[in-house]
């Protein structure tokens, strides 16, 4: 018979390699991975979290220093239309 703490284990084990496997995938070979950038944002979806959460920091504040740091590698985009950013390429 199959131990429930043992397939409680596989299921945390299986959950850690695949986001290990998810972040290695997003830094390295996704499609966008050519594209500056800090690593965590490339890495993980928690980081606007953690910038509007955590550092009291707004996101539309971040997006216009990221965008003095690294350019605009891409045209601005919106990821709905209540969220258009427009900033000026210099």
């Amino acid at each position: 018979m199959l131990d429930p703490r043992h397939l409680g284990l596989g299921l945390v084990i299986y959950t850690i390699l695949r986001g290990i496997a998810a972040t290695v995938y997003n830094i390295y070979f996704h499609p966008l991975a050519k594209f500056p950038g800090p690593t965590f944002a490339a890495s993980s979806n928690w980081y606007k979290t953690y910038h509007e959460v955590f550092l009291q920091q707004s996101w539309t504040t971040l997006l216009a220093e990221l965008h003095e740091k690294y350019g605009l590698a891409l045209p601005p985009l919106e990821s709905c239309p209540a969220e258009r950013r427009h900033t000026e390429q210099t």
